[in-house]
């Protein structure tokens, strides 16, 4: 958990932290509420607003400029101090020794400096200075708390007895983007559709190169792989929530080897089906980018929304590049 990983590290005197996040106003929030946990000073700063400190030495001074807003953390007693989308700076050669003298005294004074952006940028001269963190994204228990919310300032659209289905539609969205969906179903619908909510979340998960299916092929639908349907009816009753209760894990992977166009992808569209959940699909091809660690960080969103969203599959196609390169080996 973040804040748990936080307190850990700030107690441990690290001094670079790196966590990449779209959620900027929930991952200050939260670390907000650690640093006051642990009784240290919070501070924040942006390029438009410069240093904001809790009743810390520097209030409401607006040094917009990168390397001088580094320098001015001398003058900081013990505490988080965070900086946001401050990735754009980190290559200049002048804040990269900046901050590696002032490694020293933030692990002497115990004050942690958190980078916060929805874009990893480390320069290799930081690579083994920085450590990451991460922020996951909402829990069912902070999705409840958005729909809760937000249906109080609809006080005209009860919200339904069981909202579990509506709260299942936001799993893997971040707080403002299940907002967001739950506003426009009210504006459309004028009811809370779950359905609605999962149309819109299908989009923001394509602009991230995730697809999602609503399976609709059945096994019968497959030809041949006897032995392969066999087992995914035998399986089937592992991802149920009789299942869950008893403490009965479902089978964590599938791969699937052969030649382009043999069905494998078909085969996961009516394995989904059968087993009753829901399907997300992953290109490695199309997650590859040519900056360093871009590919990795888009594979980690993948698993992260799936894991988010269980009970769900996960195929991930054309694995092989995502583990030799595209260069093989």
């Amino acid at each position: 958990m973040f804040t748990e990983e936080l307190k850990a590290y700030n107690k441990a005197s690290y001094a670079l932290l790196y966590c990449r996040t779209s959620e900027e106003y929930r991952c200050l929030t939260a670390t907000k509420e650690t640093a006051k946990a642990l009784k240290v000073y919070f501070g924040v700063w942006t390029v438009t607003k410069g240093w904001r400190v809790e009743n810390g030495t520097v209030s409401s001074e607006e040094i917009t400029d990168p390397v001088q807003a580094l320098k001015q953390i001398e003058k900081f007693k013990a505490g988080i101090y965070t900086l946001v989308n401050f990735h754009s700076y980190l290559e200049n050669p002048e804040t990269i020794q900046v901050l590696k003298d002032l490694i020293v005294r933030c692990r002497k004074e115990n004050i942690t400096l958190l980078f916060v952006s929805n874009i990893t940028k480390i320069p290799p001269e930081l690579s083994r200075d920085f450590t990451l963190i991460s922020f996951s994204l909402p829990d069912e228990a902070e999705l409840k708390d958005c729909l809760e919310s937000l249906a109080r300032s609809a006080l005209q659209i009860p919200l339904p007895e069981d909202t579990s289905r509506i709260i299942d539609a936001g799993k893997g969205l971040t707080y403002s983007e299940y907002a967001d969906a739950l506003a426009l179903t009210l504006v459309k619908n004028k009811n809370w559709n779950a359905e609605a909510v999962l149309q819109e979340k299908v989009k923001v998960l394509e602009q991230s190169n995730v697809r999602y299916y609503k399976p609709s092929l059945s096994l019968a639908d497959v030809g041949g792989l006897d032995n392969l349907k066999e087992w995914a009816v035998s399986v089937s009753a592992t991802f149920e929530a009789r299942a869950k209760a008893a403490k009965i894990s479902p089978p964590k992977g599938l791969l699937l080897v052969g030649v382009p166009g043999c069905g494998k992808s078909y085969v996961m569209k009516a394995l989904a089906n059968a087993w009753k959940i829901p399907l997300l699909w992953g290109d490695i091809a199309a997650s590859y980018s040519k900056y360093l660690g871009e590919t990795e960080e888009k594979m980690k969103y993948m698993v992260e929304v799936a894991r988010t969203m269980s009970r769900c599959s996960l195929g991930i196609d054309e694995l092989e590049k995502g583990i030799a390169g595209f260069e093989g080996g």
